[in-house]
């Protein structure tokens, strides 16, 4: 963990935070809380933003709010607030024109947060993006204590890790083309229309034998396919591509 001062130094109010808290050994842990339970909370803000539902919405970035004002995260705590009332009178628009500086912001402590507790070393992270939790598995074993894995089981839930995550952490993609709820191919339109296969690598993991949508796949900037069933190595050699680079 690195000084307390790199807080400070990028925008936290660390001593309103202390008044709250009590002391810094607290404060980490409450932190360290504050990042799980993002894990859940932030994906569950777009779900209910997509879906129109406003109180429930309301609810998470109430909660969301209070938990930033304990940290010292000012200006997230405003943001939220804005959506909190904006959410409570019904005012979808607004919540729609002011999603993405909400999201940004969040990301933006959420980077700084990491880099603290890391003591200055974010941990780098591939998301692994398949309805099979024997691949997500597989996945996870072959890159333990190198990166973190990050598991979707689902296209949407890979785009809510790739919006709730700081791109420079995410080294690697694995991605099925055939998901529940939102395809691979769909989440390959999401990178493709905000730019970001030069930002982070995409692999295509796939038991599909049929040649034309292995030949779809190939027009979107994707680094390589991997077949299934893949062994714990295959997949490592594939990252290889990328680490060497």
């Amino acid at each position: 963990m690195i000084d307390a001062s790199f807080l400070t130094n990028n925008g936290v109010d660390l001593n309103s935070a202390l008044e709250l808290l009590g002391d810094l050994s607290f404060y980490n842990e409450t932190l360290e809380a504050f990042l799980e339970e993002n894990r859940t909370r932030v994906p569950n803000i777009e779900k209910f933003r997509e879906e129109c539902n406003m109180p429930e919405y309301a609810i998470l970035v109430h909660a969301l709010k209070s938990d930033s004002k304990y940290l010292g995260f000012t200006e997230l705590a405003s943001i939220a607030y804005v959506h909190e009332l904006a959410s409570k009178s019904n005012d979808i628009s607004t919540v729609n024109n002011r999603y993405k500086e909400l999201i940004d912001c969040i990301n933006k402590y959420t980077s700084i947060a990491e880099t603290y507790l890391s003591g200055g070393h974010r941990p780098q992270k591939i998301i692994v993006a398949d309805d099979s939790i024997v691949i997500s598995n597989v996945v996870e074993k072959a890159f333990e204590g190198k990166y973190e894995v990050l598991v979707a089981a689902n296209g949407q839930e890979a785009i809510n890790l790739v919006q709730n995550n700081v791109y420079e952490d995410i080294v690697g993609l694995i991605l099925d083309l055939n998901m529940p709820v939102v395809d691979g191919f769909a989440v390959l339109d999401y990178f493709k229309m905000n730019n970001l296969f030069a930002k982070i690598p995409v692999f295509i993991i796939t038991g599909d034998v049929e040649k034309d949508r292995i030949d779809r796949a190939f027009t979107y900037p994707i680094i390589d396919v991997i077949p299934k069933p893949f062994t714990l190595e295959s997949v490592r050699k594939a990252m290889e591509k990328v680490e060497n680079n």
